[in-house]
């Protein structure tokens, strides 16, 4: 191998030891963004051979070498878009890391094919290819999401609820719990909540009828309550719903709310 490429390898060695104790941190990235990052393929390894096979060929050649550097590159772009993002806390020994790899893979990039005098210095390249991608994982464990971040969130789905959900109902059952039900127009989906002394269940998912009964299934959970609803006026005259919930049994009367404040009154639990 010539001395400009085992140059290379030894500093590759050096930014990996200094990316394996990025991701040491209790706290990770959320995992909707860290996933999108590992989505990149890795560069691939030629099969390993028993030891006593050393002589055999492994098969890699310089072009297989390009397409996994291709790889490389496209998985370093998204680790590092990751961390532009604004939900991304920054943080100096991250941005650090990340430059040492850049500037190693830019030079992983400049080798030919007159640079390996063997298939063995390929197969060397591609480890090292493949232990680089394996620390940018180690650096996306390390980034923490920001507190705003996870509220910036957290308001996204809410506002998300708010422009589906547009039927809006509260009351009160027999025992004195709160209730708060959240539909769309179709009565498809929803949300169903019951508090009791500060305790409180939500389900929220899917909607389907059946006997004149309705259940709501929980998308998460995949918990499951069963109900029904009828029409009805209170001593006043004002229009309720009398909500029957036939699983617990608890029974209460709802009144037409405002969607967005039901979602918001269920947000806060």
């Amino acid at each position: 191998m010539k001395k400009k490429l085992l140059t290379m390898m030894l500093a590759c060695m050096l930014v990996v030891s200094l990316l394996a104790g990025c991701g040491s941190k209790e706290e990770s990235a959320a995992a909707e963004p860290a996933q999108e990052a590992e989505e990149a393929p890795a560069p691939k390894a030629a099969e390993a051979e028993p030891a006593e096979a050393t002589e055999a060929s492994s098969g890699l050649t310089f072009q297989d070498l390009q397409n996994n550097y291709a790889s490389l590159v496209d998985l370093y772009n998204q680790v590092e878009e990751l961390y532009m993002n604004d939900k991304i806390a920054k943080d100096e020994n991250i941005e650090s890391l990340l430059t040492e790899a850049k500037g190693l893979i830019d030079q992983m990039g400049e080798a030919t094919e007159e640079d390996f005098s063997s298939e063995q210095d390929l197969q060397d390249m591609n480890d090292a290819m493949g232990t680089m991608a394996e620390s940018l994982g180690k650096i996306v464990d390390g980034m923490t999401v920001t507190e705003s971040g996870t509220e910036g969130a957290e308001d996204d789905v809410i506002a998300q609820l708010k422009s589906q959900l547009t039927l809006g109902y509260a009351g009160a059952s027999e025992a004195g719990e709160e209730l708060y039900l959240a539909t769309d127009d179709n009565v498809d989906v929803g949300i169903l909540g019951i508090i009791n002394g500060g305790e409180a269940t939500f389900l929220a998912g899917s909607i389907t009828e059946e006997n004149g009964e309705l259940t709501i299934t929980d998308n998460q959970s995949g918990d499951s309550l069963t109900f029904s609803i009828q029409e009805d006026t209170d001593d006043e005259g004002t229009p309720v719903l009398i909500l029957n919930v036939t699983s617990n049994g608890t029974v209460g009367a709802l009144y037409s709310a405002d969607a967005s404040d039901v979602i918001d009154k269920m947000a806060q639990y």
